[in-house]
């Protein structure tokens, strides 16, 4: 996918950032290699990473169209528990890391049905600091 200058994205599947430009660095001193330039919206500071691992650390930020279109799934789709929280925190994430919303709405809905669940039988859901 092709990047513009000034796009928002999400980086590293948990942080926004602006896409900068194409610029030829070398920052071991062997020679320079290709980056694209990130900058975060919650921190200053700039990223760079190598344009040819950009598809791997980088996609697109959600349209309202995309975002509207998942919420209105969400009743239908099915649920997932991974077991225990253990495997649901490493599953979750890694869906989340790689922005794959079709496996994180039926974690969602089962995190919301095991939630029920526990309520249901008395128990504590979320540990209160």
């Amino acid at each position: 996918m092709k990047y513009h200058k000034d796009q928002y994205v999400v980086y590293n599947g948990l942080q926004i950032c602006r896409f900068g430009e194409v610029v030829k660095k070398s920052f071991d001193g062997a020679g320079e290699k290709e980056y694209c330039t990130l900058f975060p919206t919650d921190v200053k500071s700039t990223y760079y990473v190598l344009s040819d691992k950009i598809e791997e650390t980088i996609r697109p930020i959600l349209t309202k169209e995309q975002l509207l279109e998942l919420i209105d799934r969400f009743p239908y789709a099915k649920s997932e528990w991974p077991g225990n929280r253990s495997n649901l925190k490493c599953v979750f994430w890694s869906a989340v890391k790689k922005g794959d919303y079709n496996s994180i709405i039926p974690l969602l809905n089962g995190i919301y049905n095991e939630k029920s669940k526990r309520e249901g039988r008395g128990k504590q859901v979320i540990k209160r600091r």
